[in-house]
């Protein structure tokens, strides 16, 4: 059995020793570096966590406003095309009124040709061109003139009316852009 001992006592303990305990203490700093990592990878999972959660609600309060505006945008485009399509349906209600008129004026225009240009009267005293033809091509220009006044008149109606609803348009639309940006 001496061979074993003296073999053993060849053996450097002294380095074993302080190669066992190197490892020990190089373990326990590992197992402790790990559970400081550990609760550092833990806040950093929670701080992401918390951050996605903030953009998330940023993110849906920036929807929400953009739906708001949006909304209003639409309300005040549906009011305004509303209110020309009114006024649209007054103007054509005065123009049919003003055709009424226009018929009653064509037909009083056609009493007075019949009454001028009667068999009896067809020529002034002193001799020369007819009376009834001067007032036929009057009744004639008058006429054309009437139409073409009435046609110029709904024309200018309907640009009128669209210049407005298109001006009242960009309005609540810079004054929605206003409002979102807190401009006004």
């Amino acid at each position: 059995m001496m061979p074993v001992i003296a073999s053993m006592a060849a053996l450097p303990w002294r380095r074993i020793g302080i190669a066992v305990a190197a490892a020990t203490l190089l373990a326990i700093g590992w197992a402790v570096n790990g559970w400081r990592l550990g609760r550092e990878l833990e806040r950093l999972h929670r701080q992401i966590a918390d951050e996605r959660r903030a953009a998330a609600w940023e993110q849906s309060k920036a929807v929400d406003s953009a739906r708001l505006k949006y909304q209003r945008e639409v309300e005040a485009q549906t009011r305004i095309a509303n209110e020309a399509t009114r006024q649209r349906d007054v103007a054509l209600a005065d123009a049919r009124a003003a055709r009424g008129a226009e018929q009653r004026v064509r037909d009083q225009v056609a009493a007075l040709v019949r009454q001028y240009t009667s068999p009896g009267d067809s020529t002034f005293a002193g001799g020369g061109a007819p009376a009834g033809d001067a007032v036929r091509v009057l009744a004639d220009v008058l006429e054309r003139a009437d139409r073409r006044a009435g046609v110029l008149a709904e024309a200018l109606d309907a640009s009128f009316i669209a210049g407005l609803a298109c001006e009242r348009a960009y309005d609540a639309l810079v004054d929605n852009a206003a409002m979102t940006n807190g401009t006004r």
